[in-house]
């Protein structure tokens, strides 16, 4: 039944990849004879019945292009072009788009066996790399967390909540680099981080921050940071996040300056 159901979905994958190939040679040339893969959530496996189909147009004459949308039958789905040597390019730059696509990506179509050559090479990220993602990440963060101080004390509840949803990324997306893995779309990077060992250590910092976040109508409750519900959640989170850094190897930088708020 398992394999039934795999090759109706593969068909529909098909029919609907061939409709956002022929929309993407109708406006670019290049895309005749490239590759075409299925990725995003449905290729990772955290896809429900309802989630949009996500196609890649691969080739070495294809042009990047962003994603662009369609419908058919009442499915919705997206379509992007990537030239190949730009894929290849973000693929070193350890771009999570690119990663994704990589690791779980379906090859539907390959007319010339480009993509099946290219997926053959095995993909290897050495630890120290990933551990420089997440240090990456865990900067971003800090200077979200300072911008978060900033909307809190000129009383900006909108920037707030935009800031503090993107410390929280961030701080996922470090549970997801630390062990190697890219950081899915938003809409799945909270259920795919918090089933990693972080993640897991993290739960409860998560639960008080979604919490916390109640209070956004009246900023927290105060307009002086450290005396802010949210943000002595967030710097709850970061602490801990620090934390499992250090423990895989890298010397947190210590707190001053713009983070000292």
């Amino acid at each position: 039944m398992a394999e039934d159901r795999l090759a109706l979905d593969r068909r529909r994958w098909e029919e609907l990849g061939e409709e956002a190939l022929a929309r993407a040679a109708a406006r670019h040339p290049g895309v005749r004879g490239a590759g075409l893969l299925l990725g995003g959530s449905t290729a990772a496996g955290y896809a429900d019945p309802y989630s949009s189909l996500d196609f890649y147009v691969v080739g070495p004459e294809v042009p990047s292009w962003p994603a662009a949308w369609g419908r058919k039958g009442g499915q919705r789905y997206s379509y992007r072009l990537w030239n190949l040597e730009d894929f290849r390019r973000s693929l070193k730059e350890l771009d999570d788009e690119a990663l994704l696509l990589r690791l779980h990506g379906r090859i539907l179509k390959d007319p010339h066996g480009i993509l099946e050559e290219e997926w053959r090479q095995p993909l290897v990220v050495p630890p120290e790399r990933w551990l420089a993602k997440a240090a990456q990440a865990y900067r971003h963060l800090r200077q979200r967390q300072a911008s978060l101080a900033w909307s809190i004390r000129r009383a900006q509840p909108l920037t707030l909540l935009d800031n503090a949803l993107q410390v929280l990324s961030d701080g996922l997306s470090i549970c997801l680099y630390l062990e190697g893995e890219p950081a899915p779309g938003r809409k799945w990077l909270m259920q795919s981080a918090l089933r990693t060992p972080a993640g897991k250590r993290l739960r409860a910092s998560v639960r008080t921050f979604f919490q916390a976040l109640s209070q956004v109508d009246h900023l927290g409750g105060a307009l002086q940071p450290r005396k802010n519900r949210l943000y002595q959640e967030v710097e709850r989170l970061r602490a801990q996040l620090a934390e499992e850094l250090r423990a895989a190897g890298w010397d947190v930088p210590r707190r001053g300056g713009a983070d000292d708020l």
